[in-house]
C-alpha cells in the first residue's frame, strides 16, 4: 500500500491589489514595473504580484492551472525566488509549462524547454527550472496545467509562500453534477466563504453551465522555512476542496467515504497482511514467560519491538514484507511494520491493542472534517492497559514505553477497528527532557586548554540525539554537532557513547584546543565552553507564525576551569537571571581557590511561543547568545 498558529496580519499596500494588474501572459502594467516594497513589510526584496490558481473538474478530466508573476525588488531577491520547484504525480500531465524574465527595458528572455527539469522521487515527480537574466528590477513569471485523474484526491491551494504575495485568487471549476465539501486552514473569517457563479459550459452548450467558486486574498505575509517550526504547510493559509460525489443521469458515484469506511478498508488490508498468528502466540508466551502483570508483559513485548527488529528504506510504503511472518523472519521491514507487529504481539498477550493512523508532526496537515487518507503516513499503536489508554510508538529506540516521539505528538488520529474504526483524539504525555553538558577544562603554562565534556541526554532530548548518533560514526557525531562548533582547531581522542537503554544516551570525549586561551601580559582570559545556544537561532526581525520548539526542555551546562599558573586574582562573569513567561535561563559562577566554576540553566517551559511574543523571545536568545561570549580572566604570577 502506498503513502501519501500563523497569526494572520494583513498588510495594506498602496496599489489595490489584482486591480491593476494584467494578468495575460507577459502583459505588464506601468503600475506593476512601480511596485516597491509594501509599507508594512519593506524588507521585502521580492514580491509575488499574484498567484492564480483554477482548477476544472469534468467527468473526463481535472485540469489545475497555475499562472505566477514575481517581482524581484533587490538583487538579494534574486536568491530568495531561486529555484522555482512544483510537485506532481507520475501520472499527471504537465502541459503549456513556459517561464520568462522581462527586463526594465520590455525585453523577454525565456526559459528554453531543455532548461526544465525533472526529477523523480517515489511516485512523485519534481519540475524544476531558473530564470535567465535576473537582476533586481526584473519581473518572472511561469505558467502551467497539472492534468489528472484524480478525482478522490483534488489538490490544495496556498494563498502563501515564502514571498510576501501582493494577491492570490483560487478558482474551482465544477461541471454539473459534482458535489464537493471545502476546508480552510489559517484564513480570516471573512475570506472563507467563495464568491460563486455560474458560467456557460462550452463543452456541452446544451447542458446545465459550470459552477465557479472563487477564493481571493490579498497583501499575505511570506512563511519562509525559519528555526523551530514544525510543518511548514501547517502555518500557510490554504484551502483543502475534496469531491463528494457525482451523479449524472445514468449513475451516482462517492468519491468519499466516511472514516468508518476508510477503516474498514484499511481493516481488511491488515487482515490480508498479517498471518501466522499463532506461531507469534508462542513467541509472545515465551517472551512474557514469568510475568504476570498486563504493564510488565507490555513493556517486555514493547522492548523487544523496539531492540530486535531494526527499520529499513520504505520508498514511501507502508510495508515492504510480503506479510508480517516476513517481516518477522527478516527482522527488517518499516516502522508501521514494527507498529503492526506490536499490535498483534499485545493482542496475542491478551492485552486489547489497535493501530492508529497518525500525520506526523513534520509533513501532513490533518483536517478531520476532510476524510482524506493521505493526510496519514505513520502508524502507532493504542493499547488498554491497566484499565488507562497507552499510546506506543516502536520506531524509536530512546523513547520510554509509553511516551511517543516528538514526531508522532499530534492530537488525533484514526484507529483502525474494521466496523468500529474511529476518529481518536490523542492525549501525549511529556517526559522531563533534559541534557546536561560537564566541562572541565585545566588551562597549561602554555595556554593549550585540555578539556574534557561529558553530555548525558533524557527524554525527548535522547531521541534526537540518539537518531542522530546511529546516523553516524561516532567521531563524526562528535565533531558536527560539538566540537566544530567552537570553530577553533582541537585534537580529539576517541569519543565514547553509551545507550542506556530508551530515554537515556551518554557521550565522553577528551579533546585539546591549542589557540583557545587569550593571554594579555600576565591576564588569560577563558571563554566558558558552550555548545548550545550560544548564538541566537532567531535572526529575522520579524515572523508571521509561532515559534514551536516541540516540547518543554531543560539545558544545563558546567564548565570547570583550573589553571597550571599560580592565580593572583580571577575575574568572573557576572550572575544573570532571564525571565519572559514560558522561558528563563540563569548563570551562576563562583571560585573556589583552585577551579572556576561556571553554570548556565536554560529552561524552556511551554513549547509554543505565540506571535506576539516572537521579540522577546528574540532577544531572549540574543542575550543568551552574548552571555556565552563573556570570559573568566585569571591573573597569574608576573614571570
Amino acid at each position: 500500500m502506498f503513502k501519501q498558529a500563523l497569526v494572520f496580519v494583513l498588510l495594506a499596500v498602496c496599489l489595490p491589489a489584482g486591480s491593476a494588474f494584467a494578468q495575460k501572459w507577459g502583459k505588464v502594467t506601468d503600475d506593476e514595473w512601480r511596485i516597491g516594497p509594501p509599507e508594512e513589510y519593506p524588507e521585502a526584496n521580492a514580491i509575488v504580484l499574484f498567484d492564480l490558481g483554477k482548477l476544472k473538474v469534468t467527468p473526463r478530466k481535472i485540469e489545475l492551472s497555475r499562472h505566477v508573476r514575481i517581482k524581484i525588488l533587490t538583487r538579494a531577491g534574486i536568491e530568495e525566488v531561486g529555484d522555482v520547484e512544483f510537485l506532481y504525480r507520475e501520472k499527471d500531465k504537465i502541459k503549456n509549462l513556459k517561464a520568462h524574465t522581462i527586463t526594465p527595458d520590455g525585453k523577454r528572455h525565456k526559459v528554453e524547454k531543455k532548461e526544465f527539469y525533472t526529477k523523480s522521487s517515489g511516485g512523485w515527480q519534481v519540475k524544476s527550472f531558473s530564470f535567465p537574466i535576473v537582476d533586481s528590477g526584473c519581473i518572472v513569471e511561469y505558467q502551467y496545467s497539472n492534468v489528472n485523474e484524480r478525482w478522490g484526491r483534488l489538490d490544495p491551494w496556498y494563498f502563501q509562500t515564502n514571498l510576501y504575495t501582493l494577491y492570490s485568487e483560487f478558482k474551482l471549476v465544477l461541471w454539473p453534477g459534482f458535489v464537493y465539501s471545502s476546508a480552510t486552514m489559517r484564513v480570516p473569517a471573512q475570506y472563507q466563504q467563495a464568491a460563486v457563479e455560474d458560467i456557460p459550459n462550452t463543452d456541452d452548450i446544451d447542458g446545465a453551465p459550470l459552477r465557479v467558486y472563487t477564493w481571493k486574498m490579498d497583501n499575505l505575509p511570506p512563511v519562509k522555512d525559519e528555526p523551530y517550526m514544525s510543518f511548514r504547510k501547517n502555518y500557510l493559509a490554504s484551502l483543502y476542496n475534496q469531491l463528494v460525489s457525482y451523479e449524472d443521469k445514468y449513475r451516482i458515484y462517492k468519491y468519499i467515504k466516511d472514516w468508518k469506511d476508510m477503516g474498514e478498508s484499511w481493516q481488511e488490508s491488515l487482515d490480508n497482511y498479517v498471518n501466522k498468528k499463532k506461531e507469534i502466540r508462542k513467541i509472545v508466551d515465551s517472551l512474557t514467560s514469568g510475568f504476570t502483570g498486563i504493564r510488565d508483559r507490555a513493556e517486555k513485548i514493547y522492548e523487544y519491538v523496539v531492540s530486535e527488529l531494526e527499520v529499513g528504506e520504505s520508498d514511501g510504503h507502508w510495508w515492504t514484507n510480503e506479510n508480517l511472518w516476513d517481516f518477522f523472519e527478516n527482522k527488517s521491514g518499516t516502522e508501521d511494520e514494527k507498529s503492526i507487529l506490536l499490535v498483534e504481539m499485545l493482542k496475542a498477550a491478551e492485552i486489547p491493542a489497535w493501530p492508529v493512523l497518525i500525520g506526523t508532526r513534520n509533513s501532513t496537515v490533518f483536517i478531520p472534517r476532510l476524510c482524506m487518507e493521505h493526510q496519514f503516513n505513520h502508524m502507532i499503536a493504542v493499547a488498554e492497559i491497566d484499565s488507562a489508554v497507552t499510546y506506543l510508538d516502536p520506531s524509536s529506540k530512546y523513547c520510554q514505553f509509553g511516551i511517543l516521539p516528538p514526531n508522532s505528538r499530534v492530537t488525533g488520529g484514526l484507529l483502525i477497528d474494521g466496523k468500529e474504526s474511529r476518529l481518536l483524539n490523542i492525549d501525549f504525555t511529556n517526559p522531563q527532557s533534559y541534557r546536561a553538558d560537564i566541562t572541565r577544562m585545566h588551562i597549561g603554562s602554555g595556554g593549550i586548554a585540555s578539556c574534557s565534556t561529558c553530555c548525558t541526554f533524557s527524554g525527548y532530548y535522547a531521541d534526537v540525539y540518539g537518531g542522530r548518533c546511529e546516523r553516524k560514526k561516532p567521531d563524526e557525531f562528535v565533531k558536527e554537532y560539538f566540537l566544530d562548533r567552537l570553530d577553533v582547531a582541537y585534537e580529539v581522542d576517541t569519543p565514547i557513547i553509551k545507550h542506556g537503554g530508551t530515554d537515556h544516551l551518554r557521550m565522553d570525549v577528551a579533546y585539546r584546543l591549542n589557540d583557545y586561551v587569550r593571554k594579555l601580559d600576565n591576564n588569560l582570559m577563558v571563554k566558558p565552553i558552550q555548545y548550545a545556544y550560544c548564538n541566537n537561532p532567531f535572526k529575522n526581525e520579524k515572523r508571521f507564525f509561532p515559534v514551536d520548539f516541540d516540547y518543554p526542555f531543560i539545558y544545563e551546562n558546567t564548565v570547570q576551569i583550573s589553571v597550571e599558573d599560580s592565580i593572583v586574582s580571577v575575574t568572573m562573569p557576572d550572575p544573570i537571571t532571564l525571565e519572559i513567561p514560558g522561558a528563563t535561563y540563569t548563570r551562576n559562577c563562583m571560585f573556589d581557590g583552585k577551579n572556576a566554576v561556571i553554570n548556565c540553566r536554560l529552561y524552556i517551559q511551554k513549547p509554543i511561543f505565540p506571535q506576539p511574543l516572537y521579540s522577546k523571545l528574540r532577544d531572549f536568545f540574543i542575550d543568551i547568545a552574548s552571555a556565552s561570549e563573556d570570559e573568566v580572566v585569571f591573573v597569574s604570577e608576573s614571570h
